[in-house]
Order: structure tokens, then C-alpha cells, then sequence
């Protein structure tokens, strides 16, 4: 989609829809699985049924696929940290990190094991799909639907929706990724010693913990896998496998890990985590602590961790069960590892002894190191060469990455170095189709060259599959995707390691900083390309979403800012800069008004760049922007992606007021920094401006001050500070007036009280909602009601939206709050208000016992006032059947006059409310009452388009003829809509074809123009045949071939020539009938199919006096100036039109098009042109 704008105004001109990201996760190779006989058995056990799952998945709407690309800011990061679903609703009111009151922390060992035992039982973490199997077979489907669990209980049906939105709730990562690449890659045989191990069978049933330690590429996540599939045949389990080589991160954290097992609900505990060791090392201790914790609560829980032996392990180290995968236990797997491998390739006898003999030598326990001397035999094809290979296989996993690094083409050098920092220090997986857009851009010159296409096959060519591997990942509008991936830990290890400079292949050392800058520059460099026009076009210039986004990031990770970083991030933040804008807008920063690069680096939370812009001189203290200056913008903006700073930024803000920002600057859409933050919920920050002498009683912006602000949001903290500070608690102004009245109506309770205890004039007036009386009925909360009640606040005070508290009760159907408020004293028949009294606003929004309610404690059923004048109108209108019937039993005046559409007969007429028009009409309703928008009942009806409706009321004897109301009477009001049928019944009843009046003028006026692309054209011939009058004069184009022409419907216009039209009657808006049809572009819909060219030239044709005097634009040829019409214009100047008063077209749009005029002598350069003198 390409997203433009006007980079000159800073104002869109495309339209945006804020983009949803697509799923990321990667799902594992397609290879040909070599599990056991058993194993095969046990899935093909189900293998029928799959079929039947997947076509019921088929059937689920709205079921996106898991996507590990979520972060994690809204987990908790600490064990002591509660879990709390998080929304940012104005409905509901919650928004990120709002903890509700009555929450009860849990540590995350809590939160598990609550989550372990509900009443039903679900399956494995990190699936989005749970399907119920009949008997004792329980099927759980994996992302691509390959894998079975089997288990001896049944998983209950959830919703599939619900669990997706918990899964993006939380950002939990999905492990069955990882469990199914595994799988897929077991060897048959291999393994069967850990399930037969004694300690192993010995932890199944006794429970505790299992700890499975050996080095790197031992093979532990495939004994892991191994045991996973075959402990579930008894133990429903979960499972989690820490990934190092995710670029999502978040299966490197332990709040990933958390996220992922408080998904599942296991009734018998077993936890699988695999690869301890690759969690992020300054979370490793948290794990080990949750492990610790786990086993504490319960003597049957079972846990089987995986990793090498290191110093973050140690937590670990008093495992109830330990097996080491020393060379003697692997030995064996790795011998059938080597025959299933080579099995498929004859070999001689004697090299295929020397090849196995060779291989399990030089294994030293890792099955790694076996694979990447497999492959590149593979590539070997004679006796000789594998012979030779085998003299010269590397020692260890370092030095065979050694070898495949410097065997890179010279040619492909910079490519490879590319590839590591991306896939190394990039934020989202490497998709194989961006691969030739991170490869084209040129950063030296800083350009992008042609771009190629790379194909799977191709990859290899480049860099060896020893060191990164494609993937699957999932499909995409019907087409599978491949992701690039480091084809093990290991190869990260190397390539961030010492060792790597010691070698040959010292090219290719990566460290955070080189892949930064280099990944940064990148970044930038394509957006300065793809943005230079002001627009992104994400289908010509794939990788822009992710540089749009991720280029920050990267930036924030230097320590050191130099160019070209420094001069193309300024750049970018320079909005002068048309690339500057196009990548604020593919990202949904705000880009209207006018900001200074500070500005901009706060919002995108750069403090390096802002650092260099303060030492430069930049102005701390400068106003633009939505926000209205940096420090504003860096106390409220926000990304997702940065956990550490999420939605309030305290380095900047430290940084910018030691560097001198007026705290107290006003401006932005909150005022001030201190209600921005506040709004937000940053203590920390609101502590920071309150010391450094922020006015906590500033007034302006939308909140007005400070404690409304974070009352609004229920900042309970926030609040007692800023009242602890000095804040003014009746301050008026802002949204709601005071801060109790924002408190009131999001229900803050606990800010209420608190408000209330220091003073809050409970009666204050003014804001959205009058006061807080009202604000509390209207979210109808009652025991914030009575509070308030107690304290003395006047139930009937006036003022707000809905005029008194009870209206406002009445308008939401806060039926028990509108008993209160009644038996408290309020005054059922008050004025005021949006809906006029309490009565009329129950009755609108068909609250019926509320109506029954106020009507038996008095409500004066007829009483006047608000948009449909009474609450009979007010329910006829919106089809609350019941309520009419209640209200014209208790005698309420079926032809009370008032409100938009008259009375309570024609707003149902016009609504289509059949059942209450025959009520009213059979309770006596005056059919033929005057008044309103439409003037009838019937003219209501005919526009409406409701033909039942429209015969009941002529059936019961409505004037067909009676005039009044917007388009006069009710045959031009039905042709100006699309029932047919209804204006055939009005011309079978005689209406008058030609009767005068209206927006139209008649009849056949309004046919002509509406004409909906010639398909009117039957009622016209229709109107024409019962004698109507081509050439009445009247209406807003005065006559028939006027409002044709303007309206776009050539087939008419025809038609109306060959009947005899007089192309040059004067009158109307436009004068004739050519100069309407000159106008063309004046529509919105001019390029939507009307042919205005062809009209010109039929009016021409037949006569149209090319030279006319008069209506808007003065004269045909002006009003095709005017509006920029150059086909017309050439065409008029070619019949000889003559050039009026060309002045005056130099000041619009196309200033090309006047001086073809000025050329044409005689032009008359002072003749009136009344549109340039009205303008």
C-alpha cells in the first residue's frame, strides 16, 4: 500500500489505516521424520482424524496464527510481580499497567501452579488451537497441524479467539515451533537410552527435578524432544525451549518463558524447559528461582531441565536426578546418526567403516559437530575425495566455522558480513524475500542498487548451510515463507567470540556495536531512498515497515554517535525532509505540526541523538508538535518495543531538564509535561518534574491540570502526591471541570474518597458532564453515588451533557441508580440537557423500565424539548415498539408538533417503522399533520424507501399532493431515492407530476439529476409520458437538462435533447445547462465513470450558446478554467468560445491553464466574474 502525504502542509492527503503486523515465527523444517516404529504407530493412531480437525479449523474465523514477535513489557519482570491483563479502552477505562483494586499479586510460581489446576484440562504452551477428541485419544495440533501429542485425557474446547487474545495479550512465544523442528529432525532409534535410563523412569514417577546437562550440540534438545513426546502418553505437559538464535528475543527472556507456560493448565505437573543456559544471563537467576519455587509448592511436580553446566546453572545444580551426556552415553546415537544418514548413499564397505570410524572419533560427544562434517561430505562425489575429507576433518565446532567462513567467495564477503549482523542483532526474523533488499543498498554510497531475486536454493552460493539455514515459516496468503536462521547457538557463540580473532576468518567477528551502526545506516539509507517523494510504497520497497520502525532502536544501542549515523538520523528528523515525514506517518507518529528535530528524537526515544542536538544548541525549550516540545512529548510518547521505557521516557526527561527545558512550558494537546506524565501514570517522572519545580497547578490542556489528569486514569499514587504537593483540587477546567468529576466518571473509587476526604466540592459545576453527580450516574456506579450523596451533593443540579444526574441515569438504563436518585428527591420532570428530561432519554435509548418507572412516579409524558421533542417522537424514531405502546396508554398526544421531523408519525414513517405507524395511525395520528424536515408523513415514507409504509398512509387517506418539507411533496422526495415501486404507486394515485416546490423544484428536476448513473432514466421517460413539463423552470438547477448535466448522467441528458429540451434556458445555479456540465470536477465523484466531455459536446451540438452570460462561474469557458477541466477548455476553445475575464483563473489551482486565454484576442480583462469577487 502506498501511503502519501502533503509534505509542504504536514497534513495527509492519502488515506492510513494503521497497520496490524503479520505473525513472524518461524515453524521448523519440513524434513522426512526418523522417529522410532513406536512413535510412528502412536501418530498414525489419529492421522485420520487430523483431517477432520483441520476442516474444522478451516471453519473458525478471525484465528490468526501465534506470533512470537509480541513483546513482553506487560509480564511481570520481577517473581514478585503480578500478572494482570491490560487494555487501553475508553470504554472500559483501563489502560497499560493499570493495576485494578482489588487485585491480589501472586509470584509467578503462584500464578503457574494456579494456572495447573483448573476444572477443565488444556494442553501444551504456546498453542492457539485445542480441539475436544472423542474416547481416550486427545489430539493437539500444532501451528502447522504435523505434530500429535497423545494422551489419556481429554483437552476441553476453548475459544479459540479468547486464547488468541491472550496469547497477544501477553506476548507468549510458542514453543511447539521449536518442539516440531526438533521432532522433525530425530534420527530413528536415537534416544531410546534416556527413556530406558533409570533415573529418568524414577522421575516420572516420583516427581522433582531432572536436570539433563552436556556441552554444546550434545544433542539436548532432541533427548528433550524425545522425552516430551513420550512422557505425554501418561502426563499432560508443558514445555518451554529457550532460544538464543529467536530475533524476537522473547525466547530468551524469562518473562517469555513465564508468558508461554501460564498458557496451559495442566491437572498432573510437567514442565519441560529446554536449554536453560540460551535465557539471557541477567535472567538466568530468575529462572533457577522459579524452578526452585515450583518444587516447593507441590511433592508430585515434575521438571526437566536441559543446559550446560555454568556459573548461571549453579541454582540448578541440586537436581533430584542429573544424566550427563558424556561421550560414552551419546556415542550410540551418534553411530545410528551416521548409518541413517549415509544409508540412502552406497558406500563401499571399507568407506563406509572408515567414515563411521572417523566420525564417531571425532565427535567428543557432539552430534553438532557429526552434521557439519556430513554436509560437506555430502558435497563430495568420489572414493577419494571423502578419504581425503576425512584426514582433514577441523577439531572442534570452532574450527569447522572457521573453515566454511573463509571458503566465502571473495565476491560475497560483504554479503555474509551483512547476514551475520542481521541475523545477530536484528529485531525480527530475516525473511528469505528481504534478503535482496538488505543486500542492495550500497552504504557507501548511500543508494540502492537494482534489486535481485535469491531464491532457497540460491542461499547456498553465498554462505554455507554449516553456518545459516532457511526455514519454513508460516504461509501468507496462500504462500509459504522461508526465514534465514544461524544454523545453530553454537555459530553465534563463534562468530561473538575471541577466539574468532585469533583466526582466519576475523572478517567476519561481529560485535553489538558494529551490527548496530551497520544495521542503523542501513535502515536509514533505504528510508531517505523510498521517502523521497514524501510517500512508502510497501510493495515496491518491502524492507521499509521494519526499517520505518526498528531504525530507533538500533540507533539507541551505540554508544558513540558519529556519521553517517548522526547525519542521517537528523536527517530523518529534520521534517522538512519529505523522507522524514514518510516514515513518521508508516508508523503512525503524529506529522501535523511543525517540530524541530529534538522534538522528534524525544518521540522516538533517541537520547544519544538528543544529547549531540542540546550540545549543538538545540532549544530544549521550543514549542511545536502535537505535544507541544520534547520534554512533553518524551513524558508521554511511547513504543511498545522498549520495555525499559515503555510510555514514559525518564532518561530523556532527566536529560532534557538538566539541560535547561522549561518544565512549565505550555502547549500540545496536555498542557504541560507535568499532565502528560501524569496522564500516563509516570511517578517516577512526576516525582522528578515535581522537584525540579514543575507548577503542579498549571491550567490547560485537555485534562486542564495535573490531578485531573491522572484521576481521568485512576493514578491513585499520582494523585496523593500531587494533593501531598499542594495541588488545588477544585481547580477548574479540562474535559471534566475538576478532578472528582473524572474520578467519578471512570469510577475511580479510591480517588474519589481521597478527593473527597481533602476537601473536593462535591457540587462543583462545570465539564462534560456538570458535575460529579452526574458523571457517577452516567458510569453507574452506585456505591460512588451514594457516597457522594452522603456528602451532600445536589441530586438536582443542573448543567452537562445530560442536564441533571438523573437523565444522565436514565440515558445508560442505571435502572437501580435511578431508583436511588428518585427516592433521594430527584425532579423526575427537570429540563435540560441533550435529551431534554429524564423521560425522553430512557424512552430514546429503549430503556423500558426505567420508563415504566418514571412514568409511575410521575413523568410528565409529554413534556418538551431536545432533538426529537418529546419521548413519543423520541421512541417512534428508533423503533421502540413497546415503550410507544406504554407511552400512548398513558395518554401521551400522538400529534404533539416538534423536533426534526414534526411529530412521532413522521420519524417513524421515515425510519421505516411500520408497526408503530399502524399504532399510531390506529390510535388516531393526524396522517396529513404539517411540520418537520419532510413536511408529511408521506413525503417521510416516500424518501425513506419504505413502500408498505407508503400505501398504509395513502390507504388511510394521506394528500398526495400536500406540499411542504424539504423536497415539496412526496413524488419528487421518492425520485430521489431508489424504490421504483414507489414512484409508480404515487403516479397511479395521481399525484402532480409537475407540481412546484422543494429542493428540486419537481419531480422530473430531481429524477434528472440523482439519475444513479442512467439507471433513473425509467422514471424520467415515465414522468415525460404522463405530461410532464420538460422545461419547468425552478429548483436549485433550475430546470431538468441542468441538473442532468451537473449531475454526471449523460443518458439523460440525451434523452432529454431528443424530447425536445431547450438547451439554452437560463436559470439555476449554474445558468444553462453547458456551463453545469463545464463545472465537472466541482463533484467529488468526477472520475467515477460520468463522461462531462461527451455532455459538453451533445449540448454543443444541438445548439448551446457556447458564449452564455451568467450563473456561478460567469460563462461556460470560465467554469471549465475554474475547476481545471483541460479537455473541455480545449474543446470549447476550439468551437470559438470567447475568453472572459482570464485574470482571475491565474489564482487557482492550474495556473497553466488562463494563459491560453490571455493569448486570444479580444479578451476582456475587466469584465465581472461573480465567483472570483464572491470568493
Amino acid at each position: 500500500m502506498k501511503r502519501a502525504f502533503n509534505t509542504v502542509k504536514g497534513k495527509l492527503s492519502g488515506s492510513k489505516k494503521k497497520k496490524g503486523k503479520r505473525g513472524k515465527n518461524a515453524e521448523g523444517n519440513q524434513v522426512e521424520s526418523n522417529q522410532s516404529e513406536t512413535d510412528r504407530v502412536n501418530r498414525s493412531e489419529v492421522v485420520k482424524s487430523v483431517d477432520n480437525v483441520e476442516a474444522n479449523e478451516r471453519k473458525l474465523e478471525d484465528t490468526p496464527v501465534i506470533s512470537s514477535d509480541n513483546t513482553l513489557d506487560n509480564v511481570a519482570a520481577t517473581p514478585a510481580a503480578s500478572i494482570h491483563q491490560t487494555t487501553h479502552s475508553e470504554e472500559t477505562g483501563t489502560v497499560p499497567n493499570a493495576t485494578s483494586t482489588d487485585e491480589v499479586a501472586l509470584t509467578p510460581a503462584e500464578s503457574i501452579n494456579q494456572a495447573m489446576h483448573p476444572e477443565g484440562v488444556r494442553m501444551n504452551a504456546g498453542r492457539n488451537m485445542y480441539y475436544n477428541v472423542q474416547g481416550n485419544q486427545t489430539q493437539t495440533i500444532n501451528n502447522d497441524n504435523r505434530h500429535i501429542i497423545n494422551s489419556n485425557n481429554n483437552v476441553f474446547v476453548r475459544n479459540v479467539n479468547e486464547s488468541s487474545k491472550i496469547q497477544k495479550w501477553i506476548g507468549a512465544p510458542n514453543p511447539s515451533i521449536n518442539f516440531n523442528a526438533a521432532y522433525d529432525k530425530m534420527t530413528k532409534g536415537t534416544g531410546v537410552w534416556l527413556l530406558e535410563d533409570s533415573r529418568f523412569n524414577e522421575w516420572k514417577d516420583e516427581g522433582g527435578l531432572l536436570w539433563l546437562q552436556g556441552k554444546a550440540g550434545s544433542g539436548k534438545t532432541f533427548l528433550c524432544t524425545k522425552a516430551i513426546f513420550s512422557i505425554s502418553a501418561e502426563h499432560q505437559v508443558v514445555y518451554f525451549y529457550f532460544d538464543t538464535l529467536d530475533q524476537t528475543k522473547s525466547k530468551g527472556t524469562y518473562q517469555g518463558m513465564l508468558s508461554s507456560l501460564m498458557l496451559d493448565k495442566p491437572s498432573t505437573t510437567c514442565i519441560f524447559i529446554d536449554a536453560m543456559d540460551e535465557c539471557q544471563a541477567s535472567d538466568q537467576h530468575l529462572v533457577s528461582r522459579l524452578i526452585r519455587d515450583l518444587l516447593e509448592l507441590g511433592s508430585k511436580i515434575r521438571m526437566f531441565v536441559s543446559c550446560r553446566h555454568t556459573a548461571s546453572t549453579v541454582g540448578i545444580s541440586s537436581a533430584t536426578y542429573e544424566i550427563s551426556l558424556n561421550e560414552q552415553v551419546v556415542e550410540s546415537d551418534i553411530q545410528r546418526h551416521i548409518e541413517q544418514v549415509f544409508q540412502d548413499r552406497p558406500l563401499s564397505v571399507d568407506v563406509h567403516k572408515e567414515v563411521t570410524e572417523a566420525l564417531a572419533h571425532g565427535a567428543h560427544g557432539q552430534i553438532r559437530w557429526v552434521d557439519c562434517q556430513i554436509q560437506q561430505m555430502q558435497e563430495l562425489a568420489t572414493r577419494t575425495a571423502i578419504l581425503t575429507a576425512l584426514k582433514n576433518l577441523p577439531d572442534d565446532l570452532e574450527e569447522t566455522y572457521c573453515q566454511a567462513l573463509v571458503r566465502v567467495n571473495k565476491h560475497h564477503q560483504k554479503d555474509v558480513e551483512a547476514i551475520l549482523k542481521w541475523l545477530l542483532f536484528g529485531y525480527e526474523e530475516l525473511k528469505l524475500e528481504l534478503l535482496p533488499e538488505i543486500l542492495r543498498v550500497n552504504i557507501k554510497q548511500q543508494t540502492l542498487e537494482d534489486t535481485q531475486t535469491i531464491r532457497k536454493s540460491g542461499l547456498s552460493k553465498i554462505i554455507s548451510s554449516t553456518l545459516v539455514i532457511v526455514q519454513e515459516g508460516q504461509t501468507w496468503r496462500a504462500r509459504r515463507e522461508y526465514v534465514l536462521q544461524l544454523a545453530h547457538p553454537s555459530v553465534k557463540e563463534y562468530i561473538l567470540s575471541e577466539t574468532i580473532l585469533q583466526s582466519s576468518a576475523q572478517l567476519f567477528h561481529v560485535n553489538d556495536q558494529l551490527a548496530h551502526k551497520f544495521i542503523a545506516q542501513l535502515c536509514m539509507i533505504y528510508l531517505v531512498v523510498c521517502g523521497k517523494d514524501g510517500s512508502i510504497d510497501e510493495e515496491k520497497f518491502p524492507l521499509a515497515e521494519y526499517a520505518a520502525e526498528r531504525w530507533p532502536n538500533h540507533v539507541r544501542n551505540l554508544q558513540l554517535l558519529e556519521n553517517p549515523v548522526k547525519s542521517l538520523s537528523l536527517h530523518l528528523l529534520t521534517d522538512t525532509n519529505k523522507s522524514c515525514f514518510a516514515w513518521m506517518y508508516s508508523q503512525n507518529y503524529e506529522t501535523s505540526g511543525h517540530a524541530l528535530p529534538l522534538y522528534y528524537a524525544a518521540m522516538a526515544n533517541l537520547p544519544n541523538v538528543i544529547l549531540i542536538l542540546v550540545e549543538e544548541g538545540a532549544n530544549v525549550s521550543a514549542q511545536g508538535g502535537e505535544w507541544g516540545n520534547a520534554l512533553q512529548t518524551a513524558s508521554y510518547w511511547g513504543r511498545s518495543e522498549v520495555a525499559a521505557s515503555y510510555w514514559g521516557r525518564e532518561e530523556i526527561v532527566k536529560l532534557l531538564v538538566e539541560k535547561g527545558a522549561d518544565i512549565n512550558a505550555q502547549g500540545g494537546q496536555y498542557g504541560n509535561a507535568l499532565q502528560a506524565t501524569s496522564y500516563l501514570g509516570r511517578e517516577e517522572i512526576v516525582k522528578l518534574l515535581v522537584e525540579k519545580g514543575a507548577d503542579i497547578n498549571a491550567q490547560g490542556g485537555q485534562y486542564g491540570n495535573a490531578p485531573q489528569a491522572a484521576s481521568y486514569w485512576g493514578r491513585e499514587e499520582i494523585v496523593k502526591l500531587l494533593v501531598e504537593k499542594g495541588a488545588d483540587i477544585n481547580a477548574q477546567g479540562g474535559q471534566y471541570g475538576n478532578a472528582l468529576q473524572a474520578a467519578s466518571h471512570w469510577g475511580r473509587q479510591e480517588i474519589m474518597k481521597l478527593l473527597v476526604e481533602k476537601g473536593a466540592d462535591i457540587n462543583a459545576q462545570g465539564g462534560q458532564y456538570g458535575n460529579a453527580l452526574q458523571a457517577a450516574a452516567y458510569r453507574g456506579s452506585e456505591e460512588m453515588l451514594k457516597l457522594l450523596v452522603e456528602k451532600g451533593a445536589d441530586i438536582n443540579a443542573q448543567g452537562g451533557q445530560y442536564g441533571n444526574a438523573l437523565q444522565a441515569a436514565s440515558y445508560e438504563g442505571r435502572e437501580e441508580i435511578v431508583k436511588l436518585l428518585v427516592e433521594k428527591g430527584a425532579d423526575i420532570n427537570a429540563q435540560g440537557g441533550q435529551y431534554g428530561n429524564a423521560l425522553y432519554a430512557a424512552s430514546y435509548l429503549g430503556k423500558e423500565e426505567i420508563v415504566k418507572l418514571l412514568v409511575e412516579k410521575g413523568a410528565y409524558i409529554n413534556a418538551q424539548g431536545g432533538q426529537y421533542g418529546n419521548a413519543l417522537y423520541a421512541a417512534s424514531y428508533l423503533g421502540r415498539e413497546e415503550i410507544v405502546k406504554l407511552l400512548v396508554e398513558k395518554g401521551a398526544d400522538i400529534n404533539a408538533q416538534g423536533g426534526q421531523y414534526g411529530n412521532a408519525l413522521q420519524a417513524a414513517s421515515y425510519e421505516g417503522r411500520e408497526e408503530i405507524v399502524k399504532l399510531l395511525v390506529e390510535k388516531g395520528a393526524d396522517i396529513n399533520a404539517q411540520g418537520g424536515q419532510y413536511g408529511n408523513a408521506l413525503q417521510a415514507a416516500s424518501y425513506g424507501e419504505s413502500e408498505e409504509i407508503v400505501k398504509l398512509l395513502v390507504e388511510k387517506g394521506a394528500d398526495i399532493n400536500a406540499q411542504g418539507g424539504q423536497y415539496g411533496n412526496a413524488l419528487q422526495a421518492a425520485s430521489c431515492r431508489g424504490r421504483e415501486e414507489i414512484v409508480k404507486l404515487l403516479v397511479e394515485k395521481e399525484a402532480d407530476i409537475n407540481a412546484q416546490g422543494g429542493k428540486y423544484g419537481n419531480a422530473l428536476q430531481a429524477a434528472s439529476y440523482i439519475g444513479f448513473f442512467g439507471k433513473y432514466i425509467g422514471r424520467v421517460k415515465l414522468f415525460l409520458d404522463k405530461g410532464a413539463d420538460i422545461n419547468a423552470q425552478g429548483g436549485y438547477f433550475g430546470n431538468a437538462l441542468q441538473a442532468a448535466s451537473y449531475g454526471g448522467e449523460t443518458d439523460i441528458v440525451k434523452f432529454l435533447v431528443e424530447k425536445g429540451a431547450n438547451v439554452n434556458i437560463e436559470g439555476g445555479k449554474y445558468g444553462t445547462a453547458l456551463q453545469a456540465a463545464c463545472v465537472a470536477k466541482e463533484k467529488d465523484d468526477y472520475d467515477h465513470g460520468f463522461d462531462y466531455l461527451k455532455q459538453v459536446e451533445i449540448l454543443l451540438n444541438n445548439g448551446a450558446d457556447i458564449n452564455s452570460r451568467g450563473g456561478r462561474y460567469g460563462s461556460p469557458i470560465q467554469a471549465a478554467a475554474f475547476q481545471g477541466n483541460q479537455e473541455i477548455f480545449d474543446l470549447l476553445m476550439q468551437r470559438g468560445a470567447a475568453a472572459i475575464d482570464p485574470i482571475f483563473t491565474v489564482f487557482q489551482e492550474d495556473p497553466k491553464i488562463p494563459f491560453p486565454l490571455m493569448d486570444n484576442e479580444p479578451a476582456d480583462h475587466h469584465i465581472y466574474c461573480p465567483i472570483f469577487w464572491n470568493m
